[in-house]
């Protein structure tokens, strides 16, 4: 079975805890590098050779440095990572942060869940974009 490697971006610890422990429940192999700011998501993904990059970005909005939407014009504008999958998880539901995020195509925009009963829906989302870039 396929490890998937997943570059989380998220200044919260709590909620990188409870990530990786709905993704440790779900039983599929995976790999978690977490990173605290853009800047740093920015510098790290410059880092990475092609056959190093993650399966999917899983990046919050609200971000120390510089935020969600600066990753994401980073990773847009990199011919190595253009195509690279990105997946927003936000405390934010707002239509103007979809519509923000909309030019730099994300796979999907969720809303952070507000308890830990709520996680195995986001570890399925996450695994059904991974699905379905796989298939192409």
């Amino acid at each position: 079975m396929k490890t998937y490697t997943f570059l989380l971006v998220e200044d919260n610890e709590g909620d990188v805890l409870l990530l990786s422990e709905a993704l440790e429940d779900s039983g599929i192999p995976f790999q978690l590098m977490a990173l605290q700011t853009g800047q740093e998501a920015i510098d790290k993904i410059k880092e990475f050779n092609q056959d190093e990059l993650p399966d999917l970005v899983i990046l919050d909005i609200n971000l120390p440095v510089k935020n969600g939407f600066e990753v994401m014009k980073e990773i847009r504008k990199n011919p190595k990572t253009a195509d690279l999958p990105v997946m927003i998880l936000s405390t934010s539901s707002t239509m103007e942060d979809r519509r923000k995020a909309d030019p730099f195509q994300p796979k999907l925009f969720y809303t952070k869940p507000s308890d830990f009963g709520e996680f195995p829906a986001l570890v399925e989302a996450i695994f059904a974009i991974l699905s379905t870039d796989f298939e192409k």
